[in-house]
């Protein structure tokens, strides 16, 4: 009989102990887990922070165009005012050429006069 205690009572250490040990192994599971998790959760914060960056990157690159096809349109209104000025040049030139026109034909007028009556001189 006492052997069949000590039998009994080993047998319920070792059914505590296969307890624990097992108890132990879930615990060490969920720990795994949570670190996996945990390992999951750090790997989608660099995604975004990565995401954040890329975004980042484009919005001044989207700046940076939209500064640069501001200059160019600023370029075009400049080319456009000084073609516009050249016209206005041309077009001046012009008009003073055509004033100058009365002016040379007076003076081959007189040249004319001139010549006639240098003419009627010699003949008196």
């Amino acid at each position: 009989t006492s052997r069949q205690e000590d039998y009994s009572s080993q047998q319920e250490d070792y059914t505590s102990q296969q307890e624990d040990y097992s108890y132990q192994k879930n615990y060490t599971s969920q720990q795994e887990d949570n670190i996996s998790h945990q390992d999951d959760y750090t790997s989608r914060q660099e995604d975004y922070s990565s995401q954040q960056e890329d975004y980042t990157s484009q919005q001044e690159d989207y700046s940076y165009q939209k500064n640069y096809t501001s200059q160019q349109e600023d370029n075009i209104s400049h080319q456009d005012d000084y073609t516009s000025r050249q016209e206005d040049y041309t077009s001046q030139q012009e008009d003073y050429s055509s004033q100058q026109e009365p002016a040379e034909k007076y003076s081959s007028q007189q040249e004319d006069y001139i010549s006639q009556q240098e003419d009627y001189a010699s003949l008196q």
